[in-house]
């Protein structure tokens, strides 16, 4: 085809990210960050908690860690969680990737009921209880699980480990 450009004044037809894919951020707050509607989210900072960090409500969630790291309350509070998926019955999976788990006593990600999947990626828990627990059906890739007080990753059968590693866990490593 001819490569002349058209008559008229050259218009973008770019499209920011926030139309391609919208996000919405989570930002520091105090108590629990519940996220309640299905949707894209990340982190703009590390979370400080000082009590369980976040609870995931529906399915069809990709929570985006952006790098950043959801450091829990260690052994000061020695029933908190990281993160916890607690969908009752979603049909999308529930994504988590790229970001730190730690110091969680009761469980670093955990996912026990309800949803389709659980995906967790490029994510490194450490100093947790169980590092990653999931009840469901899950995929975990290229993540670590170390020096945790129980197993570094504890999944139901019909799960899928690729690129894995565990280490250093009282616990089983997988």
């Amino acid at each position: 085809g001819p490569l002349d450009p058209p008559a008229g004044p050259i218009a973008s037809t770019n499209k920011t990210l926030q139309d391609i894919e919208p996000r919405t951020p989570i930002v520091r707050e105090a108590g629990v960050i519940e996220i309640r509607n299905p949707g894209s989210y990340y982190l703009t900072e590390d979370l400080f908690p000082s009590e369980d960090a976040i609870r995931i409500l529906t399915g069809g969630v990709t929570l985006d860690l952006n790098g950043f790291a959801v450091r829990g309350p260690g052994d000061a509070e020695p029933f908190a969680r990281g993160i916890d998926v607690l969908t009752s019955s979603a049909n999308e999976p529930v994504v988590i990737t790229n970001g730190i788990v730690t110091g969680f006593p009761e469980g670093g990600i955990r996912s026990t009921s309800g949803t389709t999947e659980l995906v967790v990626r490029d994510v490194n828990v450490y100093d947790c209880g169980v590092g990653v627990r999931a009840l469901v059906p899950s995929r975990i890739e290229r993540s670590n699980a170390s020096n945790n007080s129980s197993a570094g990753v504890f999944l139901s059968v019909e799960s899928v480990l690729r690129d894995c590693a565990s280490c250093d866990n009282q616990g089983a490593g997988f």
